[in-house]
């Protein structure tokens, strides 16, 4: 994208102050994950407007990819959709054709996103089983190999997961159990569960 790349609609010159390296960006508390994501939303052959608004919105859209990630860690159902394997075959063969396609990688997020809403439909209305919602998990992490935009290990969560418990506890301690009801819904998002009982929070995975 170097050679097509428009930053706030002219192209990217040092003299008109409008250059930046990834080093600039990631000292703005930008993550390298939404950088890849941003250049990944315009085929490498299309001229790309890079602004600092369209930044904003690929941290937005990461997160929603981990919030996905984390919903299908919480499914507990026991009853298999069966149509969850056509849904997760027609994603793949999108996917794979995009990318076949001279790399349309815009294309091929498409295919990922119409596969998350389809999923987030039967996940709202319990029609999925917890060996569907894994086997959503896996492919989304099958085509991370080549998206490489995910973030979803077991050391990011568990530290994700101590900040949580620690929040919590605080506003225990100010009696504001509203919010700690709340952040009880998150840290079961990421698979994890508080039991309350005996001296403090004990965490458990679920």
């Amino acid at each position: 994208h170097c050679e097509h790349l428009l930053v706030n609609g002219e192209k990217m010159s040092k003299s008109k102050g409008n250059f930046y390296v990834l080093k600039d960006i990631l000292e703005k508390g930008y993550s390298p994950k939404a950088v890849r994501y941003l250049l990944m939303g315009t085929h490498y052959r299309q001229q790309l407007s890079f602004t600092f608004e369209a930044l904003d919105g690929a941290e937005h859209t990461i997160k929603k990819f981990k919030e996905f990630l984390m919903r299908l860690k919480a499914v507990t159902g026991n009853k298999d959709n069966h149509d969850l394997d056509k849904i997760i075959t027609m994603a793949k063969d999108g996917f794979e054709k995009a990318m076949d396609d001279d790399l349309n990688t815009s294309v091929a997020l498409a295919s990922v996103f119409e596969f998350m809403n389809e999923v987030n439909k039967l996940a709202a209305e319990d029609k999925l089983s917890h060996k569907d919602a894994l086997k959503a998990f896996n492919l989304m992490m099958e085509l991370d190999k080549v998206l490489g935009i995910l973030d979803f290990k077991d050391d990011v969560i568990q530290k994700e997961v101590a900040e949580l418990v620690k929040r919590r506890e605080d506003a225990r301690k100010r009696k504001d159990y509203k919010l700690s009801d709340e952040l009880r819904e998150k840290i079961k998002l990421l698979g994890y569960y508080v039991d309350d009982t005996g001296k403090g929070g004990m965490v458990k995975k679920v």
